[in-house]
């Protein structure tokens, strides 16, 4: 074997084992929300026109709070793990079981000889979860139950992302009636694709005209301006709000919506763009398009006449589809694309970086655009290789001509490390929040948060992206420190217990048991970044030693709350200096 076929085969190693890693469920070791998600995408795409179907379903367990606020989150966890671990053994080949979250979990199944055998599929997953579990520390053993709620495709035949809302919808009427028992998503049963109640509420909504659209600013790194939005609607009732801002993507693909409102979206967000006529030529306003716009060939029946009404101003306009849509739809989505560059817009992907799509299949629908997955880049600065990611996906944006934008940026360490990307668009609360259509006009002219970058400079190595992390990601040390010793909250919060005793989870640790220890551990630097590390880690046990049986508001002063930051500022410094002259070695040898 060649050196260079023994270090491929190094490299495939270590790439199925942050594989393994980034699919799988941390406590459980089960499949996670992101494998299911892209599993789920595969299979649907496997099964057009097979004339066969699958299961979809959700798990949610009764019980388990009562169990983990008697005996704490150590017995929770092992209750979890014997859960997942009895959920699996009930599986087929062929069949998966995710865990999503919390005490929630998620199914396909895919083996019926009859309708009939879903029934009694289900029955045997509630069944099973109402067994005793015993786990050591309990001797009595504890009980719980399941609800679930599930659809069948292709007779419910929507993208992933629907499919598991409507199996939460269903589950949804289960956790109503407050019973242990499973529900089948309908289109009977939920005849605007929600609960009557609120397919009533989005009717009225609509009729009385009270969905207020709001504008998230993008700013252009290099001038240090705003340059662009993101349209966002804020639904009201009665001048009271009642549902959360959510993309255009997102709300569209809710059923009401798009038969009642889906024009007046679009037409609206094209109306706001002519009035702004006064702004620069290249600002840019994104709209979102879901799976159910491109099913229902919206494009040729609704984008395309509005496009030609709004000829003056099509040329600032971001028509953006979700990177899972163009996953499940790729052929569709390539000849939208090529519709929307005809008439002089500019095509999207958007929530791009976790999902089936990946970047040679990308180039294919030739996007303008790419927008970041703002989790991605909110997760920079806690998992080494999410910070490896972004920076691969604005290298290959740069070199095949592709902007690509970072959404998600919620703290200063994320713009720093984006600027030092190369990123020159970006958006994020840190930056800027959704705002009505006036305020936006005004307070995004008159808030310069961004200073303006001198120039760009040559993209990072491997080594100063390892690098970066390390100097970066104490800081969130800091504002996990606000979060905990200044919270007013009764009871220890749980991410302070994550913070003391899992040193090795937190983003440093796992740098220094994983690729930083492979690429470093022969520095003196790195030996010194594990023992300032070790520091913060004992600095924290300690004050939560002192705190654990107070109340939070209880704990600790003023001038107790400075000292702890101070300490922690401190420890983030050094760790940035010790990277930083780790970094200036690297290139001296070089």
């Amino acid at each position: 074997m060649t050196r260079e076929e023994d270090s491929g085969d190094s490299e495939g190693g270590e790439l199925e084992k942050l594989r393994q890693i980034a699919y799988r469920d941390y406590l459980t070791g089960i499949p996670n929300r992101r494998f299911f998600m892209e599993e789920l995408s595969s299979r649907i795409f496997n099964l057009s026109g097979s004339g066969q179907f699958i299961l979809v379903g959700i798990i949610d367990l009764n019980g388990f709070k009562a169990i983990n606020d008697l005996h704490g989150h150590k017995i929770g966890d092992r209750l979890l793990v014997e859960v997942a671990s009895r959920l699996i053994g009930l599986m087929d080949p062929g069949d998966l079981m995710a865990r999503l979250g919390g005490d929630e979990f998620a199914f396909v199944l895919s083996h019926f000889d009859r309708i009939s055998g879903v029934r009694d599929r289900i029955e045997e997953i509630l069944t099973e979860l109402t067994r005793r579990i015993h786990i050591e520390g309990v001797e009595e053993g504890v009980t719980v139950s399941g609800s679930i709620g599930a659809t069948l495709y292709p007779d419910d035949d929507s993208d992933p992302k629907t499919l598991l809302h409507h199996a939460d919808q269903a589950l949804y009427e289960v956790k109503k009636r407050k019973q242990a028992a499973w529900s089948f998503y309908l289109a009977e049963s939920f005849p605007q694709g929600s609960d009557p109640e609120e397919s009533n509420k989005f009717r009225e909504v609509i009729n009385l005209d009270s969905a207020e659209f709001l504008y998230q600013p993008e700013y252009d790194l290099f001038q240090g301006s705003v340059c662009g939005a993101a349209a966002f609607i804020r639904w009201r009732k009665g001048g009271r709000r009642w549902r959360k801002e959510q993309s255009v993507t997102e709300e569209s693909r809710h059923p009401v919506v798009l038969r009642v409102g889906e024009r007046i979206v679009l037409h609206r967000t094209m109306e706001a763009l002519r009035r702004w006529t006064g702004r620069e030529r290249d600002f840019l306003l994104y709209v979102g398009f879901g799976s159910h716009n491109i099913k229902s060939q919206i494009n040729t029946e609704d984008l395309i006449p509005m496009l030609m009404e709004f000829q003056d101003v099509v040329d600032r306009l971001v028509i953006q589809v979700d990177q899972t849509v163009a996953h499940h739809y790729f052929d569709k989505i390539r000849g939208f694309f090529s519709e929307v560059h005809r008439f002089g817009a500019h095509a999207a992907i958007d929530d791009f970086g976790f999902g089936g799509l990946f970047l040679p299949s990308l180039m294919k629908l030739e996007p303008d655009r790419i927008v970041l997955s703002s989790s991605l880049v909110s997760n920079m600065t806690e998992d080494p290789r999410n910070l490896g990611l972004v920076a691969n996906i604005f290298l290959t944006g740069a070199t095949s001509g592709m902007q690509v934008i970072a959404t998600g940026v919620e703290r200063a360490s994320h713009l720093r490390i984006l600027r030092k990307l190369g990123c020159t668009r970006a958006r994020g609360n840190f930056l800027g929040c959704p705002l009505p259509e006036l305020e936006f006009q005004t307070r995004s002219v008159e808030r310069m948060v961004v200073e303006p970058l001198s120039g760009q400079g040559n993209p990072l190595s491997s080594d100063q992206i390892l690098l970066l992390f390390v100097q970066e990601e104490p800081y969130s040390w800091i504002e996990a420190h606000q979060r905990l010793f200044y919270s007013e909250a009764p009871t220890l919060p749980e991410d302070a217990l994550l913070l003391a005793e899992n040193r090795s989870q937190c983003g440093l640790g796992r740098w220094l048991s994983g690729p930083g220890r492979k690429r470093f551990e022969n520095y003196e630097e790195f030996r010194e970044i594990a023992i300032l590390h070790n520091r913060f880690h004992d600095f924290v046990d300690s004050l939560l030693i002192t705190c654990r049986s107070l109340r939070w508001g209880e704990r600790l002063n003023d001038v107790q709350r400075e000292d702890v930051r101070t300490e922690l500022e401190n420890i983030a410094r050094n760790v940035g200096t010790v990277a930083r002259r780790l970094e200036g070695r690297i290139a001296e040898a070089k």
